[in-house]
C-alpha cells in the first residue's frame, strides 16, 4: 500500500515523498527495508526516541505525533500514534476475505484460542494472536498480519471500561465468543457484573453473524441481550443439575455439550462431544475439568465456522497445552508438576484447586493475585478457604497478599519472604508422592519456581 493511502485514511497530510511500504512495525530494532515505523508512546517508553534508528535500518516512512527534524523519509503526523496504529490495522482488516473470530473471557481465553487454532489449522491457513498480544497494541499488530489466511483468531483482553468495545471496532469479527466471566481485573471495573457488561461488547461487531455463549455462565442473560437477531450457539457441560444444558431450550440455535466427563488418573478428561445429533469421544491432552469447558468453547466456535465434527475432535485431541497454562512437566521433586504460572485470578485459582483436590495429595504453590482492588485481601482468604476445605495437603506461598492466604489456610500453610526461600523449602521437603501446582499473577513470575522444579522443560502428555 502507498503511504498516501494511509495518510488519506488517517485524515492527515503526507509530509515528504510518497512511496509503497511493505509492512508496519512498532519495534525500531526489528525494522527491515520498506517498513512503515509507528512511534508509540507509553508510560515507560517513547518510540520517538528511536525514529532515527528505524530510518537508518530502512524504514521508508514514519508515523509520529510531532514533526521530526532532519529525516529524509516521509512523515505522517497524527495526534495519537497508538490510535493511528489501530486505524491502520482496521484498514488492513477491511481488505481481509477470510473468517475473523474474536474471543475474550476472564480465564482460559488463551487456551481456547490455541485449541481453536489447532482445529482450524486442520482445515486451512490460520493466524491466531501470538502470546498475550490482546490489548490496544497487540490486537492491531495481529490485524496487520491478515493477508490470505482462511481463518483469523483474535484474542481481546481488557483491564478497564471501553477497551473491548474499541478492540471489537477494529477486529469486526463475524463470530465472537466469551469463554466465561470471573473476578479478574476487578480493580478496573468495581464488580464482576461490570466485567460481564464489558466482555459482552465483543458481540457488538457490525459484521457479527454468530455469537457463541457459555450456557453455564452466571451472566448468560447479559450475553444473550447483545445477540438479538443473531445466530446463537451455546455450550455447556453435563453436571448434576444440567442447568446450562436445560437453559439452551428456546435461547440458542445450536447446543454443543459435553456428556460423561471422566477424569483419568493423569488429571486429563475424556468426554462425549454432543453436537448436531451426533456423539463423538474426545480425549483431552490438557489437565483439569475446566479444560472441558475451554474445549467446548473452541468446539462451538469451530462449529460456527462449519468445520466438520471429525476435524473438531481431531484438533481437540491433538492440543497439548500452552506453556504456563495447566501444563504437566517432568520433575524429580514430585509425582506430578503442573505449570499454571502464567496468570491467576480467583476463579482460575479455584479451578486449579479443584483439579488438585481431585488428583489427591495436592500441594498448591501460590503467588499473589493482582488487580483485585479493595477485595484483594478477602479474595486471597476465599481462595485459601477453598483450598483448605478441598483438603489440599499444604500451601506454599510468597507475596504480600499471599500471606493472608497462608494465615487463612492454617496448619500446613507456609509463607516465604521471597521466591528463593520458597524454592529452598520445596527442595528440602520430601514431595515425591505429591502433585504440585504452581500459580500466580503475571507480575509474580512464578515460572521461576517451576524452572527450579522441572526436568529440562520436558512437557508430559496424558
Amino acid at each position: 500500500m502507498m503511504l498516501s493511502g494511509i495518510a488519506e485514511h488517517l485524515g492527515t497530510p503526507l509530509c515528504g515523498e510518497d512511496c509503497e511500504y511493505t509492512r508496519v512495525s512498532t519495534d525500531s530494532r526489528a525494522i527491515v527495508v520498506g517498513d512503515l515505523f509507528i512511534a508509540l508512546r507509553g508510560d515507560t517508553f517513547n518510540g520517538h526516541d528511536f525514529v532515527s534508528n528505524a530510518v537508518a535500518l530502512g524504514a521508508c516512512g514514519v508515523v509520529v505525533d510531532s514533526f521530526q527534524e532532519n529525516l529524509n523519509v516521509a512523515q505522517l503526523v497524527v495526534k495519537d500514534t497508538t490510535r493511528a496504529l489501530g486505524q491502520i490495522a482496521k484498514l488492513n482488516r477491511s481488505h481481509f476475505k477470510g473468517e475473523v473470530i474474536a474471543l475474550t473471557g476472564s480465564s482460559g481465553k488463551t487456551s481456547v484460542k490455541n485449541m481453536l487454532a489447532e482445529i482450524c489449522e486442520l482445515e486451512g491457513n490460520t493466524i491466531a494472536t501470538a502470546g498475550n498480544f490482546n490489548n490496544h497494541i497487540g490486537v492491531p499488530l495481529t490485524l496487520m498480519k491478515l493477508h490470505d489466511q482462511k481463518y483469523a483468531i483474535v484474542e481481546a483482553g481488557t483491564s478497564g471500561v471501553g477497551e473491548i468495545e474499541y478492540l471489537t471496532q477494529l477486529i469486526e469479527p463475524q463470530i465472537a465468543v466469551v469463554s466465561n466471566v470471573m473476578a479478574a481485573h476487578v480493580e478496573g471495573f468495581g464488580s464482576v457484573a461490570a466485567i460481564a457488561e464489558e466482555k459482552s461488547q465483543i458481540y457488538a461487531s457490525s459484521q457479527l453473524r454468530v455469537g457463541v455463549v457459555n450456557l453455564d455462565d452466571a451472566y448468560l442473560n447479559v450475553f444473550l441481550s447483545k445477540l438479538v437477531d443473531k445466530r446463537i450457539i451455546g455450550f455447556a457441560v453435563e453436571n448434576d443439575t444440567n442447568a446450562g444444558i436445560s437453559s439452551a431450550e428456546g435461547k440458542v440455535d445450536q447446543l454443543i455439550a459435553a456428556e460423561h466427563v471422566v477424569m483419568q488418573q493423569t488429571g486429563c478428561c475424556n468426554f462425549i462431544l454432543v453436537a448436531a445429533d451426533r456423539k463423538l469421544p474426545v480425549s483431552l491432552q490438557v489437565p483439569g475439568r475446566h479444560s472441558v469447558s475451554n474445549a467446548l468453547a473452541a468446539a462451538a466456535t469451530a462449529f460456527a465456522l462449519q468445520i466438520p465434527l471429525e476435524s473438531i475432535v481431531a484438533g481437540l485431541n491433538k492440543f497439548t497445552g500452552t506453556p504456563g497454562r495447566m501444563q504437566m512437566v517432568a520433575s524429580k521433586y514430585c509425582k506430578r508438576l503442573i505449570n499454571d504460572s502464567y496468570n491467576a485470578n480467583p476463579g482460575s485459582m479455584i479451578a486449579a484447586i479443584d483439579y488438585l483436590a481431585e488428583l489427591g495429595h495436592g500441594v498448591l504453590v501460590m503467588g499473589d493475585m493482582g488487580e483485585l482492588g479493595d477485595q484483594a485481601v478477602e479474595l486471597h482468604k476465599l481462595v485459601a478457604r477453598h483450598a483448605r476445605e478441598s483438603k489440599l495437603e499444604s500451601l506454599y506461598a510468597t507475596g504480600d497478599l499471599a500471606r493472608y492466604a497462608v494465615s487463612e489456610f492454617g496448619e500446613s500453610g507456609f509463607w516465604f519472604e521471597n521466591k528463593s526461600a520458597l524454592i529452598s523449602a520445596l527442595h528440602a521437603t520430601n514431595l515425591l508422592d505429591k502433585n504440585i501446582l504452581v500459580k500466580g499473577s503475571r507480575f509474580t513470575r512464578m515460572e521461576e519456581v517451576v524452572s527450579q522444579l522441572e526436568n529440562n522443560n520436558e512437557v508430559l502428555k496424558c
